[in-house]
């Protein structure tokens, strides 16, 4: 007669066979995370495609210009909008959008490329002087704090 620990031990799955299977299961913080991830990538093509307008920001008028130039110099004004950043943007755009198609795809190495790409994107953004700096920030945390939890980690470790 079998006793009762050889039965349980027959009928209980291993905690290796239970992790393995919580391991293939795809992880909330993960699908949150590439939330973020696609969002920046969106914003970043919106503003690169001029989309989202200047927020707010008026034209100066030809004699405000001029009032300007006069008092200051022509130095101090800019005719030009800086047409290479749109490109730039785009190019971001894209490289986000692939690092998360890579962490998609469980990647895990693309985590810490996503991370130093978001913060090269807010930099960026803040630099040209853009509202949208404000919603990659967030896009940026809610891309990256999710990937710290245990199960996004184990996920894209198996």
């Amino acid at each position: 007669m079998r006793s009762t620990l050889a039965l349980m031990a027959e009928t209980t799955p291993s905690p290796s066979a239970r992790r393995s299977e919580s391991d293939q299961r795809f992880p909330w913080p993960l699908g949150l995370s590439l939330v973020g991830w696609f969002g920046m990538g969106g914003l970043l093509f919106a503003v690169g495609l001029g989309l989202t307008g200047r927020g707010g920001a008026s034209e100066a008028d030809s004699s405000s210009v001029g009032q300007v130039r006069e008092s200051l110099g022509s130095s101090y004004v800019s005719s030009t909008g800086g047409g290479g950043s749109a490109v730039l943007m785009v190019i971001a755009g894209m490289v986000v959008t692939l690092l998360a198609v890579l962490l998609l795809v469980r990647q895990g190495w693309a985590r810490h490329a996503l991370s130093v790409a978001g913060v090269a994107v807010v930099i960026l953004l803040a630099a040209s002087g853009r509202w949208e700096t404000v919603i990659a920030m967030v896009a940026l945390v809610v891309g990256a704090l999710p990937l710290l939890a245990p199960s996004a980690t184990r996920y894209l470790a198996a």
